[in-house]
Order: structure tokens, then sequence, then C-alpha cells
């Protein structure tokens, strides 16, 4: 199964697009398209049928009446993304508004049908992709998700204090609503129905809680999602998610190699190993640990700026365990500027033991490869 790169690209796309504001995206009139239609009724006035009113339930608690125009503006929300993600300059189409007036039917038949009194903004959002789905509207529905996903902050399974690391060493707060949306996506782009998405995220959450850690690598967080699509059953998905996955790698070391060297590199060193030999030390394996001992903190100085000061006093010809002796040291010497690099210093000297003990390298295994490094 393969994974053209249009597709990474186009999602890419609806990411940018979803978290531009609603005055920078092509917009589509919902009022206009819910006047045009004439199957509401009561929805389109403010209920979605005769009888008990239907509550929706915002994320600060607050309650409102289920209103037609609820719905309609979702799926105008998904069209307006989707349009901006194209290159779409209107959105505003007698087919846009026939997708909502459709879509907003389809949905206030199913809130009557649900035999609830009151759901949630997610629920009325789900819905919504429900019936974009079933109308094989499949890249609205992604749209959907990923507006639900972006602006998001919720939290499931305990996970609530965990923080992601990212591929460029950023530390961010844990969100599963991005966890899902990245699943939901898997089961849409094979034109499946995405319902599963929720249990798989929320177990994902429970799992990176359960690891009793504070900081969790992205590449751990991706195996877990590939491990409980495979328990769960979705094989095609979990192939879709893995293959999408190494095609998005292949894409970031593409642009790596596009955007050229970084700027200004310093220079290699001669260093003696143990045995005699005389081999060429760049610092990669430096610049790696520097990540993994800012994970977290905030230092007064960037990465570059470390790596200078950590590299101070090395020479050519120096032998290699003098060059970990001095990078340990200079490491030291910066809590004089900031105590943060206390903790980072005591990093910079735990990757030299974790590889010692652990049969772990920083780069080979990085961060994410510590937890099985632990564990064996």
């Amino acid at each position: 199964m393969l994974i053209e790169f249009d597709e990474i690209l186009h999602d890419l796309e609806l990411k940018r697009a979803a978290a531009l504001t609603q005055q920078e995206r092509p917009a589509v009139d919902v009022q206009r398209a819910l006047r045009e239609g004439e199957s509401f009724g009561g929805a389109q006035r403010g209920t979605p049928q005769d009888g008990p009113q239907v509550l929706v339930r915002d994320e600060d608690g607050g309650e409102l009446p289920f209103t037609a125009e609820q719905a309609a503006l979702l799926t105008a929300e998904a069209l307006s993304i989707l349009a901006a993600a194209s290159g779409e300059a209107e959105a505003d189409t007698a087919a846009a508004r026939q997708i909502v007036r459709t879509t907003t039917a389809a949905v206030c038949r199913r809130v009557a049908s649900v035999g609830r009194s009151l759901i949630t903004t997610a629920d009325l959002s789900a819905l919504v992709e429900a019936a974009l789905i079933d109308a094989e509207h499949f890249e609205l529905a992604k749209a959907l998700v990923v507006a639900r996903a972006v602006p998001s902050s919720t939290t499931t399974g305990g996970a609530e204090s965990l923080r992601l690391i990212r591929r460029g060493g950023e530390v961010v707060g844990w969100n599963t609503a991005k966890i899902e949306a990245a699943v939901r996506k898997a089961f849409l782009s094979l034109q499946q129905d995405p319902g599963a998405a929720v249990a798989v995220a929320q177990r994902v959450a429970q799992r990176a809680a359960s690891l009793d850690s504070s900081y969790i690598a992205i590449e751990t967080v991706q195996d877990l999602v590939q491990e409980e699509l495979v328990l769960g059953g979705h094989m095609r998905v979990a192939e879709r998610y893995i293959v999408y996955r190494a095609e998005r790698a292949l894409l970031r070391a593409q642009q790596r190699s596009l955007a050229g060297p970084a700027a200004d590199p310093l220079p290699a060193v001669p260093v003696l190993e143990a045995d005699g030999r005389e081999s060429s030390w760049d610092g990669e394996d430096l610049r790696a640990r520097i990540a993994f001992a800012s994970v977290g903190l905030e230092l007064s100085l960037d990465a570059a700026a470390i790596e200078r000061e950590l590299r101070r006093a090395i020479r050519p010809g120096v032998p290699r365990a003098d060059l970990r002796r001095l990078v340990v040291m200079n490491a030291k010497s910066l809590v004089e500027r900031d105590s943060e690099f206390a903790v980072f210093a005591g990093r910079i000297l735990l990757s030299y033991v974790y590889e010692e003990t652990l049969r772990w390298d920083v780069l080979r295994d990085g961060i994410s490869g510590l937890r099985e490094a632990h564990r064996r």
C-alpha cells in the first residue's frame, strides 16, 4: 500500500487551514443556505423536531438548545477549511450550500433519534461527521476532524500531566484529541467508519500515562497507536498508519536535504580512541545529548550557543575519554549562568551513563529508545 506525497501535503494544508481564523478563510453563507432549504421545519427556527428540546453542552459546561444552525455552522467550517487548503478563494457556492442543507437535515434527524435530551458539542461534531461520511464527503469529514483537534486541549486517561517531546525537541502538552484526529484520518483515508478512533485514542492516553514518565517522545506515542490499531483488529488501518508514518519520515528527510546543512557548523575534531586509533568527531552525538538534556527546561541559551560552550577546550587529538570529561565539566560550568543548567548538566552526564550501562546509543536509539533500554 502506497500513500502519495500529494495526500500527505494535502493533510498538512488541512492543518494549516484549520489553524486560520474564520476571517482568513473563505466562508459559506450559512443563513442563506438555510433559507434556501425547505426541509428543516422547527429545526431551522430553533429545535430539530417537535417534542422535548435537546440541549447542547459546550466545553465550559454551558447549555444551549440545539438548532439546525449549529450543525450548519460545523458543516460550513469543514467546507471553509477544505476550500482554504485547496487554495480556493470562494467557498460560498450553490453546491456548498446544498451540502450544508442536506448535512444539516441529516443531523437534525439523527439528533431527533438519539433519544437523549442532552448532547455535547463533541457529540454534535461526530453526528455531522457521520452525516458527511454517509454522503461520501470524506474530505469534508477529514477537515472537520482536523478542525476539532486543532483548538482542543482535551486530555484523557490520566494523561493530563504528560508532556510530549516532538521530533525537534520541542515540548508541548498532551492532547488526546490530536491522536484521535490522526487515527480518524487513517480510517477516513480508507473510507471506513472512524468511530473506533475515540477508543483507540483513549487507550493510547491510558497506556502513555501508565509509563510513569512525565515526558513521552512522539515516536513512542506513534508506536502505541500502531499497537492499539492492531490489537483492535483494524489491520488495514494499522497498515495505512504505518505506511503514512514512513512516508512522512521520508518527506521530512527530503525537506532537510533541500534545506541544506545548518549554518556555520562547528568543525570536526580528530580524537583518539581507546585502542589508539584516530577518528573524527563532528559533534553530532553532542547535539543529540543537548536535545535530550534540554527537554522541559527553559534555558537562557539556544542549542547552538550551548554546543559552543560545551566544546570549549576541546582540541585536536583529545582522547575520547577526555572529550566526555570536558563536555560534562563545561556543562557544569553553565550552572553559574542559570540554575536550570544544574538539571541540564546532570542529564548530559546521565546520557553517557546510559550508554555505558544500558546498551543505549543517543544517536542510534534517541530519547524514544530509553524505555526499551531500561526494560532490557
